[in-house]
């Protein structure tokens, strides 16, 4: 394990590529183009340079100006997961509810820091109240579109996913809810715990993430099925050491301090609080059974 305070040149890179992609919306506009007419910046949408596209596509968000719809819409088929994302939300800046159920499946995007404008939008739009639960947008999308095609698989998400490894260390840049975290829009479930019948659940889910938001884990996974019916790799998750001060600063204002000081089970931190019970029903490795047992004693 590398030094608990010190960061290799890959480490720093992992975390600068986390949070560049969670970023990666805002791209600064071309030299020449900062004072561009809403027809410019439209025009700009049928470019090859995947970055003049998504910074018009912002800058047209920003102003909710409806002079690039019609390419937008052809955008959002776009096989770019930055060029359709941000062509959904620029579409449901001004009220295109084609937009629609590209902002459910991109809740599940690696720019996390644009979930919560996501949520704004759909329910904005829809008049749904789900916030980022993108289960229940997917459900109230069929029940309300029934016969409908549009998948909501992320694929690319779901492959990263089941690649994750026990012998490398992720750094989380989100809180799923209480019992999920996530490493660049992979969803990572902490498997053996549940939040106790009598307790706030948004209690939990913020204990959760003074311990893992920006920082380093490493995960064990169980012997039993892969990913949860969200998609989320099942796995005890350890933490191992903070994230960079300086690329963590934003993510955690407000938060505690992370309350560990070497490798920590974070489902044993979890339990000891109070605010979560053992849950074993999908635990199926015995040796894992007994950690979570001996974690909950």
């Amino acid at each position: 394990m590398r030094p608990r305070h010190t960061f290799s040149g890959v480490a720093l890179l992992a975390a600068a590529l986390v949070l560049t992609s969670a970023c990666a919306r805002m791209v600064p506009p071309p030299a020449g183009k900062e004072a561009a007419s809403g027809e410019e910046l439209a025009k700009d949408l049928y470019s090859s340079n995947g970055d003049t596209v998504r910074s018009a596509l912002y800058r047209l968000e920003n102003r909710k100006d409806p002079a690039g719809r019609n390419a937008a819409c052809k955008l959002l088929e776009s096989d770019d997961d930055y060029i359709w994302f941000n062509a959904g939300l620029y579409l449901a800046s001004i009220g295109d509810e084609k937009s629609i159920p590209y902002l459910i499946k991109g809740l599940k995007h690696p720019a996390w820091r644009s979930h919560a404008q996501v949520a704004s939008y759909l329910q904005q739009l829809t008049g749904q109240k789900h916030a980022r639960d993108q289960k229940k947008w997917i459900a109230w999308w069929k029940a309300t579109h029934p016969g409908t095609t549009f998948s909501f698989e992320y694929e690319k998400i779901t492959k990263q996913t089941r690649d994750l490894q026990e012998s490398h260390q992720y750094l989380v840049n989100g809180v799923v809810d209480p019992v999920r975290i996530s490493y660049s829009g992979s969803p990572i479930r902490l498997i053996g715990v549940k939040p106790a019948d009598d307790k706030d659940t948004a209690a939990a889910r913020l204990l959760l993430k003074t311990a893992a938001i920006m920082q380093w884990v490493s995960l064990e996974f169980d012997s039993g099925t892969e990913l949860d019916a969200e998609g989320a790799r099942r796995a005890l998750v350890y933490w191992m050491q903070p994230g960079n001060e300086k690329l963590s600063r934003m993510s955690r204002r407000g938060l505690p301090p992370v309350p560990f000081t070497g490798k920590t089970l974070i489902q044993a931190h979890l339990l000891k609080s109070g605010l979560y019970q053992l849950d074993l029903t999908d635990v199926t490795d015995p040796r894992i059974r007994k950690v979570l047992e001996d974690a909950a004693r």
